[in-house]
């Protein structure tokens, strides 16, 4: 499902396959406020970490050394920054911040789990969550 934030601060449903639209409640300037801080706070986060990542990826001409690539590839080193980097891609910083502002307990629990490396783990070994976006 796609989002739409119209004029009258109402959000839009619109859903990609049906195309059918379906209004939510109304939210205050406050929540559009918090969800774009929290968004804008969840992509900076996903920025830093490709900017870690790529600097860390082993470059081409030490990559056809078979040992120094073995060697690359054992290592568990960057675990934490992949797993974090992936979850933020597919759930997105928009998704993470619609359900984060949805009260206190909600930002709580993205925030425990961005920083819950074993969680996020299991999660990408089972193939993501499974609701529905």
């Amino acid at each position: 499902e796609i989002i739409i934030f119209c004029r009258d601060r109402r959000s839009v449903l619109i859903n990609r396959k049906t195309k059918q639209r379906r209004r939510r409640r109304k939210m205050t300037f406050n929540e559009v406020e918090k969800m774009e801080g929290l968004e804008s706070q969840y992509a900076k986060r996903l920025k830093n970490l490709r900017k870690e990542l790529v600097e860390k990826i082993l470059p081409e001409e030490e990559a056809k050394d078979g040992d120094a690539l073995n060697k690359f590839l054992e290592s568990d080193e960057l675990d934490e920054k992949l797993t974090q980097f992936v979850v933020l891609m597919e759930a997105t910083p928009k998704g993470l911040a619609e359900f984060a502002i949805q009260g206190p307990t909600e930002t709580d629990l993205v925030n425990q789990l961005l920083e819950d490396t074993d969680l996020l783990k299991e999660m990408l070994v089972a193939d993501g969550a499974s609701a529905k976006k």
